[in-house]
């Protein structure tokens, strides 16, 4: 045995599980729920007693495509820029902090990045 089949093998054996309840389990993510053999194998949700611990679990596909229906492309310049954030906000009549510094930064390493430190401006 090779691959996700033969870690669940290695870890249910060591546990005293069961092997083939263990492997519907992980079937299951792997076809119904979504989870990827790396997320079922690596976290070992597959056990009882982790899906007990965890007993709400998302996959990385399906939280990305929440992701992707929460915030679409089209928008993600406007929600991830926060210039452009706020300004939509102020427009909407939303409450924004107050910026206490935007700017340009050079660090160390020679690289340049945008530094932006949000907080209360004293008047």
């Amino acid at each position: 045995m090779s691959g996700p089949v033969a870690a669940i093998w290695k870890t249910t054996s060591r546990r005293n599980t069961s092997f083939y309840r263990a492997l519907i389990t992980a079937l299951r993510l792997y076809a119904v729920e979504k989870f990827s053999w790396k997320e079922i194998v690596g976290y070992a949700i597959y056990l009882p007693e982790i899906s007990r611990e965890m007993p709400v679990m998302i996959s990385k596909q399906e939280s990305l495509a929440k992701l992707a229906r929460i915030n679409p492309r089209d928008i993600e310049e406007r929600v991830e820029n926060k210039s452009l954030f706020y300004e939509a906000c102020k427009v909407a009549g939303l409450p924004v902090p107050k910026k206490a510094m935007t700017g340009i930064m050079n660090t160390k390493a020679g690289m340049v990045c945008m530094k932006s430190m949000m907080g209360r401006m004293k008047a």
